[in-house]
């Protein structure tokens, strides 16, 4: 009996710490992450050597749109994002490809919430949003603040570009379907200045078209995308627009690790990626099965002892 009850008390340990290495942050429900590291970036739309610290990450989650159909029709459009950071700035990198011509009516978003990720609502958080004039060849930037006040109410301030520190630039391609945007936004809060912060982020890229001649959003993508209630969103189309708990998380990694040497001075060396698409549903699905056949295991133990002494 003594050797059983000590069995139990190891397994309650083990289910412990297996749930905490499981556990994402509370009150997020991230699966997308993200490792940046730090460097400060010229913001002038090139592409610098800097950016080779990061790794992309790709905006592909696929968002159902209520027209024309039910269907997920892909037309050809894709976004990948890096990121990186210093002691003022985010900055990102956004490569984006349009199922036609990039046109004003496109939407490019970055989300950030330097707080706690919450289900509804920010704790300090901007909203960026860029649309491309091919017409006059300007990049427009609307950039909003977002938290939640005192009594949980959800504040939006909308058109604080004037307000903001920010820097932006952007390169389009000759055949006007590509476009790569630098972006810096200052931080807001002094915590995600500290190595090892993690902050969430989302983003966003609406290709907006015509199919079967009417003009609509015909690819939608998102990076970590949750599911809202309809309630709050009638048209099923999730907008990660007030809940951050819908965010990736990303984590400042400090100093860039230097790249690994190899034995062949003529092979080129691929930095590892920093880009991480976790699944931890999966992953806790089989921990708990395990947990669940070893809690069977010592309960059927348990009652043969306790019926053979019985008997």
């Amino acid at each position: 009996m003594k050797k059983i009850i000590a069995l139990l008390v190891a397994f309650s340990m083990i289910f412990t710490v297996g749930a905490t290495a499981f556990a994402w942050d509370e009150g997020c429900s991230a699966e997308r992450t993200y490792t940046t590291y730090k460097g400060t970036i010229t913001v002038d739309g090139e592409i610098e050597d800097a950016w080779d610290a990061v790794a992309w990450t790709p905006i592909e989650i696929p968002i159902r749109q209520p027209y024309p159909s039910s269907n997920i029709n892909y037309y050809g459009a894709a976004e990948k994002v890096k990121i990186m950071y210093d002691d003022t700035y985010f900055y990102y990198l956004l490569d984006i490809t349009g199922a036609d011509a990039i046109s004003i009516e496109d939407a490019f978003e970055v989300y950030i919430d330097e707080g706690t990720p919450l289900e509804e609502g920010y704790t300090n958080g901007y909203q960026i949003t860029m649309n491309y004039d091919s017409d006059a060849k300007e990049l427009g930037l609307s950039l909003s603040l977002k938290y939640t006040d005192e009594d949980g109410n959800f504040v939006k301030d909308k058109n604080m570009e004037d307000e903001v520190d920010h820097k932006v630039a952007c390169k389009v391609s000759e055949d006007g379907k590509s476009i790569v945007i630098e972006l810096a936004v200052v931080k807001l809060a002094p915590t995600t200045s500290v190595d090892g912060a993690t902050v969430a982020m989302e983003f966003m890229y609406e290709d907006y078209g015509t199919i079967e001649g009417v003009e609509c959003v015909i690819e939608d993508y998102r990076w970590n995308v949750i599911e809202m209630d309809k309630d709050e969103n009638p048209t099923g189309v999730t907008r990660p627009n007030n809940a951050s708990g819908n965010f990736g998380l990303v984590t400042l990694g400090g100093e860039a690790p230097a790249p690994e040497e190899t034995q062949d001075a003529t092979t080129d060396v691929t930095p590892d990626t920093n880009d991480e698409v976790k699944e931890p549903a999966e992953t806790s699905m089989w921990l708990y099965v395990g947990i669940a056949v070893a809690v069977l295991v010592v309960v059927a133990v348990v009652v043969i002892v306790v019926a053979k002494k019985k008997a």
